[in-house]
């Protein structure tokens, strides 16, 4: 009888394992989900930029998993969580669009969720593809330039500069729209004159643009004062005026100084923006790249223009600080 027992509680317990193991089968394996930050230093207005609104309004967000499940999601914050995710590979796809609904950045990324993990990406944005129209219109006033010519270049972040052949008419001077691939340059403008067979800068500026693929950006310096050749005292008024994405700021100028001294001058970016490249610009001209100060000395008497142009080293943020130093007249 007891044997008899022992064999019924036995098969009893087998068909209790079974069930319990085949309803662990059945179960769904636990799901993952995704904290997603987008990087969103790309896509700050810079110093020039397209007749558009460049700020993102919101962001449209895409997944698909290996095994061909989805989801979309929109959001105006450049943080979201995303939860219920099959564990596996997903390919993640974010696209930035303005409020007037204008496809400005995108990127993407493969991520592997894990059952019951959140997993955190950082997901960065860049340019959208393709090319935008980019013109200049550069003034100064009547009369106070005899011979002028005017020499103006976009610098990317890699690669050869565009030159964009300024047509002088008068006092002013334009270049034709030329088409540029969608993203970030230096501007430089420089304005010469012609005195007894050479050709002296007399203007000169260094600005951030922005190129937006199928919009156009157009450039309009206006140097409101420009001295006669030798002196270079320069004033600049640059429209429209865009908010920088970085802080920068020079200290140390706007003073007069006195022929033969020295003027140091120290660049700075504000936050913590990782990396960052200076380029020091007087008078449109490249002087120093790299570092962060300066020293302007050994100029003839006059007003210069000091542009300072800071870069994140991974080329996607930049801003642009503006300043002046004075040389005096030596005494007699």
């Amino acid at each position: 009888m007891r044997f008899e027992q022992s064999v019924a509680l036995a098969f009893v317990l087998v068909v209790v394992l079974a069930f319990s193991g085949c309803e662990q089968l059945l179960q769904p394996e636990p799901a993952g989900s995704l904290q997603l930050t987008i990087d969103g230093s790309a896509h700050h207005a810079r110093s020039i930029g397209p007749e558009i609104d460049v700020e993102v309004a919101r962001y449209e967000i895409r997944g698909e998993s290996d095994g061909g499940e989805r989801f979309e999601r929109t959001t105006t914050e450049g943080q979201i969580e995303i939860e219920g995710l099959t564990p596996g590979y997903w390919q993640i796809e974010v696209d930035a669009y303005s409020v007037d609904d204008v496809h400005l950045y995108t990127g993407s990324q493969r991520a592997l969720v894990t059952a019951r993990e959140a997993l955190t990406i950082v997901l960065s944005l860049h340019a959208l593809a393709g090319s935008g129209e980019f013109s200049l219109d550069v003034g100064w006033p009547e009369g106070s330039v005899q011979s002028p010519a005017v020499e103006a270049s976009l610098i990317p972040t890699s690669g050869p500069a565009i030159e964009l052949e300024p047509v002088v008419n008068g006092a002013t001077a334009a270049s034709a729209a030329h088409e540029v691939a969608g993203g970030y340059y230096t501007l430089v403008v420089k304005v010469s004159e012609q005195v007894d067979g050479r050709t002296v800068l007399v203007a000169g500026a260094a600005e951030l643009v922005q190129v937006v693929a199928g919009h156009p950006t157009t450039a309009r310096l206006s140097f409101a004062s420009i001295n006669a050749p030798g002196s270079l005292e320069i004033g600049i008024d640059v429209v429209p005026g865009f908010r920088e994405s970085l802080d920068v700021s020079i200290t140390g100028g706007e003073v007069t100084a006195e022929y033969g001294s020295s003027v140091p001058l120290e660049g700075s970016v504000g936050g913590s923006p990782g990396n960052v490249v200076f380029t020091w610009y007087v008078n449109g001209s490249a002087v120093e790249t790299g570092s962060a100060s300066i020293t302007i000395g050994g100029y003839v008497p006059g007003h210069y223009r000091i542009d300072l142009i800071a870069v994140t080293a991974d080329g996607l943020e930049g801003g642009t600080a503006g300043g002046w130093v004075e040389i005096g007249v030596p005494a007699p």
